[in-house]
């Protein structure tokens, strides 16, 4: 049958390791009522109380929410992805910049988890229209992968794809490595990670 919000929440955090976070002995989500009713109302499609109790847990505390730090951010960017789908783009962005104001605080201003909300924020920006705003969040989420990642790792073609779709105009400057066309750049180089994991892949197959 269909997952509700809840079990989709807890399955995720399974599946990453978070189990012992998330879940009680007996694999329910921890019994924060905050919780249990933002994913009723959720699951119930019950948009307005969706958005109440998303506002209450945007200002909650992790002790609040009776979660772990990794948890409670990821249950931000929850939050933020179900009101993009009901393009409630400004609550949306509300939650992605508390998810990534939490993460920040938590794990550090260089920390890998931060992509997440890093990505999600720039992909919002760029439905906004708002180019400047979305290169800026992207280039930073780009920066933390390269740092953690290194600059060759396949991973990168996320921030780089949504970097190459950005309509950012051609600079009058073409002496720059870019030759004046950042869009391109980005295009260009996530075309050569996508033959570097192409290759990658075909040495695994054929060591096999």
């Amino acid at each position: 049958g269909r997952l509700t919000g809840m079990r989709r929440f807890a399955l995720q955090f399974f599946i990453f390791g978070f189990a012992a976070a998330v879940l009680s002995a007996s694999g329910a989500l921890a019994q924060s009522q905050m919780v249990v009713d933002y994913f009723d109302a959720v699951d119930g499609g019950d948009s307005a109380a969706a958005a109440r109790f998303g506002d209450k847990l945007l200002s909650a505390t992790p002790d609040e929410t009776d979660l772990s730090a990794a948890a409670h951010y990821s249950l931000l960017l929850e939050i933020g992805r179900e009101r993009e789908s009901r393009d409630d783009l400004r609550g949306a962005e509300a939650a992605y910049v508390r998810a990534l104001a939490f993460g920040e605080r938590s794990f550090g201003e260089t920390d890998i988890r931060l992509r997440e909300a890093l990505i999600a924020l720039g992909a919002l920006k760029m439905k906004e229209g708002d180019i400047a705003a979305a290169e800026a969040a992207l280039l930073h989420s780009l920066y933390i992968a390269e740092a953690e990642l290194g600059s060759s790792n396949p991973s990168l073609r996320e921030e780089l794809d949504l970097l190459g779709q950005l309509e950012i105009p051609p600079s009058e400057d073409k002496s720059g490595p870019d030759g004046g066309d950042r869009a391109g750049s980005y295009r260009v180089r996530e075309a050569q990670l996508a033959q570097l994991a192409q290759l990658q892949r075909s040495e695994v197959v054929t060591l096999g």
